[in-house]
């Protein structure tokens, strides 16, 4: 058993957060207090109107998340960031500036932990804001944070994945607006058909279209695959990227599989699948940083997840399950599949005490990865034998499993 993550699961409803908003704009600034003035009684706010004061604030009374923009006269977001990643590594960080800021925000010292664009509504900003002061602990290791920012390159995502982001918690989002959005880059719908495709369809036969995988997997699914087919098509070796497909799809399914069996919710099975699809990010962002060739470290991972583990710790500072959790989070992923994310090797490190997506996304990356599960902590949660059970299967009844969660209309709007 691999040597457990130092940050604890997310359960308890937190106390009042202490925010810091710096922007150089006052009209900005006076957006914000009105924006968030439903959170008076929640959150402590104050206005900084640029690094400086910024800096002067956090001296007098350090907050606990800092909100920044990037580009602002004299000291920028970028180095205001490294400031507080030196004197205050425990401050999470949250980037609020343009979309081509974000490898330089996430590059900036221990980096900014989360990543949102302009415009960002009321919602999504007290959504990324609550997130980040649940995995506070996480952000806040700098072993974590150092071995993201010595990374040699940062995946990039495509405007359409921001742009489907946005639609989807549209309640008049609808299958043809969907398909309208993807095949702006036509690459990446044939990237996402392509991870689609390395599963048998209910039917049998090859899917095509975009609404055609809606029907298989439902709208839910869908984030996760754009999202993982834009990460996979920066790999350079095609050998690894087309088992990186077959390995995060049969996850995938696996994870959707055993979580449906344990009677979980529907928003839980989606997160499940998705949390399959991407549990294995930071090797795939590894890959061009330890001495080993790609190929390898895929096949070390396949035969012996506590070796490659450590030697992540020996070479990086942090494992890849680790990396992956943060990079994820900072892209603004659910919690529930952040955290299964970071303990699919130490599921017993989360401290669950209830079957749910954890549990299945550790069950499914053992599986795929011919490794021994956790039987304690199966044991301990009444689900060894049902694992067992998908150990001995073959992967086909995940497949066969109808969509989780609502498909968009068909209508178009």
């Amino acid at each position: 058993m691999s040597e457990a993550p130092p940050y604890p699961a997310v359960t308890a409803a937190q106390p009042s957060v202490s925010v810091l908003f710096v922007d150089d704009e006052a009209n900005i600034r006076t957006g914000l207090r009105r924006m968030l003035h439903g959170m008076r009684g929640l959150w402590t706010m104050r206005f900084a109107d640029g690094g400086d004061e910024a800096l002067e604030m956090m001296r007098a009374a350090p907050a606990d998340v800092v909100v920044s923009d990037m580009r602002m006269p004299g000291m920028n977001g970028q180095q205001l960031l490294a400031a507080i990643e030196q004197a205050f590594p425990r401050t999470v960080r949250i980037v609020l500036s343009g979309q081509s800021d974000q490898e330089a925000a996430l590059r900036a010292a221990g980096g900014a932990h989360i990543f949102l664009s302009k415009p960002c509504d009321a919602d999504r900003l007290v959504g990324a804001v609550t997130r980040a002061w649940r995995l506070r602990a996480m952000y806040g290791d700098p072993r974590i944070a150092h071995a993201v920012a010595g990374l040699p390159r940062l995946p990039r995502l495509p405007d359409t994945y921001h742009q489907l982001v946005a639609a989807l918690p549209s309640p008049d989002m609808s299958a043809d607006r969907l398909t309208r959005i993807i095949s702006q880059d036509g690459e990446l719908l044939a990237g996402t058909l392509e991870l689609a495709n390395v599963a048998p369809t209910i039917d049998g036969r090859e899917l095509t279209t975009l609404s055609e995988l809606l029907r298989q997997h439902g709208t839910a699914a869908v984030h996760g695959m754009v999202l993982t087919a834009a990460l996979l098509r920066e790999l350079g070796d095609p050998a690894l990227r087309r088992e990186s497909l077959d390995h995060a799809m049969t996850a995938a399914l696996l994870a959707r599989g055993i979580a449906h069996e344990m009677g979980l919710s529907a928003n839980e099975i989606s997160a499940a699948f998705s949390a399959g699809l991407l549990h294995d990010l930071g090797l795939l962002l590894f890959a061009g940083l330890l001495p080993e060739p790609p190929a390898k470290l895929v096949d070390e991972l396949r035969h012996g997840s506590d070796k490659i583990c450590d030697l992540e710790r020996q070479v990086v500072g942090a494992t890849h399950a680790e990396v992956g959790a943060y990079l994820l989070a900072s892209l603004g992923l659910p919690d529930v599949v952040v955290e299964a994310v970071a303990y699919h090797h130490d599921p017993a490190a989360s401290g669950i005490e209830k079957p749910g997506v954890i549990a299945a996304v550790h069950a499914a990356s053992a599986i795929v990865d011919c490794d021994t599960p956790d039987e304690a902590f199966l044991d301990r949660l009444g689900l060894r034998q049902l694992v067992e059970r998908w150990q001995a299967q073959d992967g086909s009844a995940a497949a066969s499993l109808p969509a989780i969660g609502p498909t968009a209309s068909a209508d178009s709007n």
